[in-house]
């Protein structure tokens, strides 16, 4: 079964610090952590009454290990049999949320519903593990390709996206 203590590592070096891009829709992150997202989990860091920018910046360790285990909830990656496939699943997941959850149960040719449950966890577990890696990653290149055609300022962040997506290798 795969191991969140084994993710952890590679997803806050991929994430990285504070970051605040005037064309990321997400507004400021730290450790990929958005405004938004920060909102719907945290709380107000620096207590002047608001979920700011600043909130963000204040962000550490301890609060990324709590978004992060809520993703890897959200897509019951302890119960995926291969370690690089949850990886990649809830890296998708952590950056695209609901749309990984959808991609990977087209890939599987199950019910569509954006809820990983026990049907869904059998397809994975079940299904040729290095074709499944391949087929979920290649479908990653290609959302992050169709969000640089539905948004041309998007292109700045595609050498970045492609490169985060091709450090995960299939391992058995």
């Amino acid at each position: 079964m795969a191991d969140l203590k084994l993710y952890l590592p590679k997803l806050i070096h991929l994430e990285g610090g504070f970051v605040e891009n005037k064309n990321d829709p997400g507004g400021p992150t730290k450790y990929g952590i958005t405004l938004d997202t920060w909102k719907q989990i945290g709380y107000d860091k620096d207590q002047d009454g608001d979920i700011d920018r600043d909130d963000i910046r204040l962000l550490n360790e301890d609060d990324f290990k709590i978004v992060a285990l809520k993703d890897w909830n959200s897509c019951q990656a302890d119960k995926i049999n291969n370690q690089s496939i949850a990886e990649l699943f809830v890296d998708f997941h952590y950056n695209s949320g609901t749309v990984a959850i959808k991609t990977l149960q087209m890939l599987l040719n199950i019910d569509t519903d954006g809820i990983v449950g026990i049907n869904t966890l059998k397809a994975i577990n079940k299904t040729n593990q290095e074709d499944l890696f391949y087929s979920l990653l290649g479908s990653r290149i290609g959302f992050v390709y169709g969000l640089c055609i539905m948004n041309k300022t998007n292109f700045i962040f595609l050498i970045g996206w492609l490169n985060r997506i091709r450090s995960f290798y299939f391992q058995k």
